[in-house]
């Protein structure tokens, strides 16, 4: 008998499609289009000590996350209209799938287009995902600054060949 955390074998496999679908270049490409124009909103969660609904800051959020429940629904549509036959049935071991995949501790976090469902469908959810997308950009951002600043002080340290290549700063 299979475990209740796994999903069945057609569920299992109609979610690694649509995990492929979600790394295709033209979604891949959708989604970070999306985070890239949202990075000045996406700042604001920075600023929001919990979840506010009477500040224009939460309204641009919660704006931001119909938007961007309307761009996963849209993929989810076009994955769909990829099948060859897609009927209720299908979407229903579909959403089980991505809800057993989501609620186990095991299972989490295998296929990354759940993590994107997800945060489109729950908007604490949606705004933990915000916090890392900006927390990610700007963790990379800050250590490209210090690769920078590192070759800085890596060309002080090595000298040309007429002073004999080494010296401390």
């Amino acid at each position: 008998m299979q475990p209740t955390w796994l999903p069945d074998t057609k569920a299992s496999a109609l979610l690694d499609k649509l995990e492929a679908f979600f790394s295709q270049g033209s979604s891949t490409d959708r989604l970070r289009q999306f985070i890239g124009e949202s990075e000045d909103t996406f700042a604001l969660i920075a600023s929001e000590s919990a979840v506010n609904t009477d500040t224009e800051a939460s309204l641009r959020l919660y704006h931001l996350f119909q938007k961007y429940g309307s761009l996963i629904e849209a993929l989810i549509g076009e994955f769909i209209a990829t099948m060859e036959k897609p009927d209720e049935s299908m979407l229903q071991s579909l959403t089980s799938a991505i809800q057993e995949e989501w609620k186990s501790p095991s299972a989490a976090y295998r296929c990354v287009c759940t993590s994107y469902i997800v945060a489109s469908m729950d908007y604490k959810e949606f705004l933990e995902f915000v916090d890392d997308m900006y927390s990610m950009t700007h963790y990379r951002m800050l250590m490209d600054e210090d690769d920078d600043s590192g070759k800085e002080d890596s060309e002080g340290i090595a000298g040309d060949a007429s002073d004999g290549g080494w010296r401390i700063p």
